[in-house]
């Protein structure tokens, strides 16, 4: 009898450690969306706004996003391209808008950039 309950305790410790990796990846990424703060702007050149002469913001519309993830991803991709400003993505609204010099990228390279979900540019206009 004794035999029988430690082999049934044995199963229960296996079953649990089957879901150990689920549950650590949850906590990640709820540990994420806690840290990642909306609207981050400026990418790693620490563009400023005011010394741009032909600053433009864009309006793109994102299909297939389904997860903050998926926002950060596009954001981050945006946020490579040389002469972007801040990039702000939504998986909500699966919309995203960005202010980039356009004397050194395009509205069409922005949406380009994203290379796992469709980007089109819905609204293009000079700032500055």
């Amino acid at each position: 009898m004794a035999s029988s309950l430690r082999i049934k305790n044995w199963r229960f410790l296996l079953m649990d450690k089957r879901y150990i990796g689920v549950i650590i990846f949850i906590v990640l990424i709820l540990l994420f969306m806690n840290f990642r703060t909306s609207g981050e702007s400026v990418s790693s050149d620490e563009i400023n706004p005011q010394e741009i002469e032909n600053l433009h913001e864009t309006s793109l519309a994102i299909d297939g996003m389904y997860c903050e993830a998926c926002a950060y991803g596009v954001e981050a991709q945006i946020k490579e391209l040389d002469g972007i400003v801040s990039a702000d993505v939504d998986h909500k609204t699966a919309s995203g808008v960005v202010r980039y010099d356009a004397d050194k990228v395009s509205a069409e390279d922005i949406a380009k950039a994203s290379t796992v979900y469709i980007a089109t540019v819905s609204e293009d206009k000079r700032v500055s």
